[in-house]
């Protein structure tokens, strides 16, 4: 494999790539859809306008292991990747570096996963048995999990991890290098 991707284990697991998870973004009016007997239903009127856009593209399981083996967990989290070319030339040096705190970078996992980054700001909601059929083709190595957990954790609080020094001993360290990243 690589130092960032294992051989998929037959449970489905936080970190695993899909080949075609549906994204969905909502525009303003924001409007509902509903499943009737004449197909799907627009509300609360008749419009012409696109009021959602769902797209089926590589995507990330972001729901923890410990929240995807339970039955009552009826829908995961969901991120979506991008290949790293539809960024221009200085983006593309920032997300490898992981700079830019909503992008993580992956590399490349031939033939299936291009070099590619992972959109945090862009989190789906999924049914769980939507994705149960879908193609799982890689899982994050234990270290890639932990890069996950780092990103995100920078992503949504702007809090840099950095060495930390024990004000009883003096000793620095990492705190992140004591994270578990699988359930036991």
């Amino acid at each position: 494999m690589s130092d960032y991707y294992n051989a998929l284990d037959p449970r489905i697991s936080q970190g695993d790539i899909l080949e075609l998870a549906p994204h969905m973004r909502l525009f303003d009016p924001v409007s509902y859809v509903t499943r009737g007997p004449a197909g799907l239903a627009i509300g609360p009127g008749a419009t012409k306008e696109v009021i959602a856009e769902a797209r089926n593209i590589l995507g990330i399981i972001l729901t923890p292991d410990c929240e995807i083996d339970k039955s009552s967990t009826k829908f995961w989290l969901i991120a979506p990747l991008h290949p790293i070319t539809m960024l221009i030339g200085q983006d593309q040096g920032n997300v490898r570096k992981n700079k830019i705190l909503k992008y993580l970078h992956l590399p490349p996992y031939h033939p299936h996963i291009p070099e590619a980054f992972v959109d945090l700001a862009a989190i789906t909601t999924v049914e769980s048995a939507v994705l149960k059929k879908a193609k799982r083709l890689a899982t994050l190595s234990d270290s890639a999990r932990a890069t996950l957990y780092v990103q995100q954790m920078r992503w949504f609080s702007r809090w840099v991890l950095n060495d930390v020094q024990c004000p009883r001993c003096d000793l620095h360290f990492n705190p992140t290098d004591t994270l578990p990243v699988r359930a036991v």
